[in-house]
């Protein structure tokens, strides 16, 4: 197949959704810094393809934390990018029960919850976040050391997968 600009105009900007059209228009965009991009196609209307392009480093300057009752809500575990899209920190735990956020220091340019009234991860399971949420509700079966990796590109469909570390 062959796809290019569905609209009049065939400019495409970082995180807004472009129709695609078949044998539609080149496309051209203008990329204001370098970095890694990733590029998503959403064919799940087949009669309007969607493509929209990421920074993969999606909090961009801003740094991110792992914050909750496992850190008293703290600033002590960064989490670092770890390339296509994700970031991530470890750390160790005991076994117990938890809440969790992922939140720049001013807790106002970032703050991720989870979704719903009462958010629960799940060990080895995605769970989707979304901004402002509640605190995440972790339990801990036996201490250990804990990866938490926060994976997007696009800010409105992140998640969060919590995972023993081995």
């Amino acid at each position: 197949m062959d796809y290019g600009s569905g609209e009049s105009s065939a400019a495409v900007t970082v995180g807004t959704e472009k129709l695609l059209a078949v044998k539609g228009a080149n496309m051209t965009m203008d990329i204001a810094s370098d970095g890694q991009y990733q590029f998503m196609f959403d064919a799940s209307n087949l009669e309007e393809p969607l493509m929209t392009v990421f920074n993969a480093e999606m909090f961009g300057e801003t740094q991110v934390y792992l914050r909750g009752s496992l850190n008293d809500w703290s600033t002590d575990n960064p989490l670092i990018y770890a390339g296509d899209a994700m970031y991530s920190t470890s750390m160790t735990l005991e076994a117990g029960d938890y809440e969790f956020k992922v939140a720049s220091e001013d807790w106002n340019t970032v703050d991720y919850g989870g979704s719903g009234d009462a958010p629960v991860a799940v060990l080895g399971e995605a769970a989707l976040l979304e901004a402002v949420g509640a605190n995440i509700a972790l339990s801990i079966p036996t201490a250990g050391d804990y990866r938490f990796t926060v994976q997007g590109p696009d800010l409105s469909k992140l998640t969060v997968t919590v995972e023993a570390v081995e």
